[in-house]
């Protein structure tokens, strides 16, 4: 940073200014040379190179770093009360930072362990339409059982509270409970009474959790095939990377 940013402020301004360089030739020859090269990137005269900057492993080495030293930081002088769950909150940041950087070093010990690893981190770009098309119908789910709902008391049992609200009360607790249904199967017959209310509930479960779980198999299924197929490769370019 130190280094490349007074570079390329010097650049820039000779831009802005267009001075005329011997070493760059001509006037036309700058612009083609500072607009119409696909490989100035000022990120990579900054020290972040396109390679460094395409590996996630290493976003997260420094998200475990900047995690860290804040912690630290924070920790360095008394934490006031009324700053207490914050600093609780960033605190369980770190603790899961720290655990991703366990999870990085896994990938180093063994060649099952790169494959698996790499898995869990490029199944996530092959799942964007699925999580996109997921989000949509468990808003949609939640947006009519909040507006049929939110106004309805729990039903009379022994373990609820005769003048507490459903959990379609508030459209995140909606969404919080679909989504429970959809992957855990925490279901509660009570606030679907009425026929409407059973008919929507099984369309949604017919659609997100027979049909969309069933795709999601299917496409985590194809990337731990071409996972394991390059996982030599992967494994021995992360031996690589430590000893260079």
């Amino acid at each position: 940073l130190t280094v490349g940013l007074p570079f390329w402020l010097f650049f820039r301004i000779l831009w802005m200014l267009r001075i005329k360089d011997p070493l760059l030739g001509s006037l036309k020859d700058w612009d083609e040379w500072m607009c119409g090269r696909k490989d100035f990137d000022m990120l990579t005269l900054m020290g972040l190179p396109k390679a460094w900057r395409g590996d996630v492993w290493n976003w997260l080495d420094a998200f475990f770093l900047v995690s860290i030293l804040f912690v630290l930081t924070q920790s360095s002088v008394p934490v006031l009360d009324a700053h207490l769950n914050t600093y609780k909150g960033f605190v369980s940041i770190a603790i899961l930072a720290m655990y991703i950087k366990v999870l990085s070093f896994m990938k180093t010990v063994e060649l099952k362990f790169a494959a698996f690893m790499h898995l869990l981190v490029w199944v996530i770009p092959a799942m964007l339409q699925f999580l996109a098309v997921l989000c949509v119908f468990l808003c949609m789910f939640a947006h009519v059982f909040f507006l049929r709902n939110r106004h309805i008391l729990a039903p009379d049992y022994d373990f609820h509270n005769d003048d507490a609200s459903t959990q379609f009360a508030e459209f995140k607790n909606a969404l919080q409970s679909l989504f429970l249904l959809a992957f855990v199967g925490d279901f509660d017959a009570g606030p679907y009474e009425t026929d409407w209310d059973k008919s929507l509930i099984d369309a949604f479960v017919f659609i997100v959790v027979v049909v969309l779980m069933n795709i999601l198999i299917a496409i985590v299924s194809d990337e731990y095939d071409l996972n394991m197929a390059t996982s030599f490769i992967r494994f021995w370019d992360e031996q690589l990377s430590l000893v260079i």
